[in-house]
C-alpha cells in the first residue's frame, strides 16, 4: 500500500513538473491531491509524527517565505508544492528533497551557462527538478 502511495505522489509531482515546465503554473488541485494523499500515506503508516509533518510543511513555508522576499525568484507555487510534500514526506525527507532538487537546478544552470544555451537572466522551473529528487529520496 505504501509503494502505490508513494507511487501516485510520484506521478503527481512529476504532473506538476510537466504543467510547470510548459506553462509555468502549478494546479492547485495537485497541490491539494498531493498533501491529501501524503496525509493517507502518514495514516496508512501508522507512524504520525506531527512534529515531523509540520516541520515538513515549514520546508515550503520557508520557500514561500523566500518568494515573498525575493520577488518570486522562487515561485509561489515551488513552496506550496513544497509544503504540501512535506505532509507525506516530513521534515527530514521533504528538506533533503529540496536539498537535491536545488543542487540537480544548479547542476543543469551551470551546464546551460557553460554551454551557452541560457543567460544570467534564464528561468527554470523548478517543480521539475522534484521528480528526480523524490525518486532518489524514496529509493535511500
Amino acid at each position: 500500500m505504501v509503494i502505490v502511495m508513494k507511487g501516485i505522489i510520484g506521478v503527481l509531482i512529476f504532473a506538476e513538473g510537466v504543467r510547470d515546465f510548459l506553462y509555468r503554473k502549478i494546479s492547485v488541485s495537485g497541490i491539494v491531491s498531493i498533501a491529501v494523499l501524503g496525509l493517507v500515506l502518514q495514516v496508512s503508516i501508522g507512524e504520525m509524527n506531527w512534529i515531523s509533518v509540520v516541520g515538513g510543511i515549514a520546508v515550503g513555508g520557508c520557500l514561500l517565505l523566500v518568494s515573498k522576499i525575493t520577488d518570486e525568484a522562487i515561485g509561489y507555487g515551488d513552496g506550496w508544492i513544497m509544503a504540501a510534500m512535506g505532509v507525506g514526506l516530513g521534515f527530514r525527507e521533504n528538506f533533503l528533497l529540496m536539498c537535491i532538487a536545488f543542487v540537480l537546478c544548479a547542476a543543469l544552470s551551470l551546464l546551460l551557462l557553460i554551454f551557452k544555451k541560457a543567460g544570467k537572466k534564464t528561468v527554470l522551473p523548478f517543480v521539475s527538478f522534484l521528480f528526480p529528487a523524490y525518486i532518489l529520496v524514496c529509493v535511500t
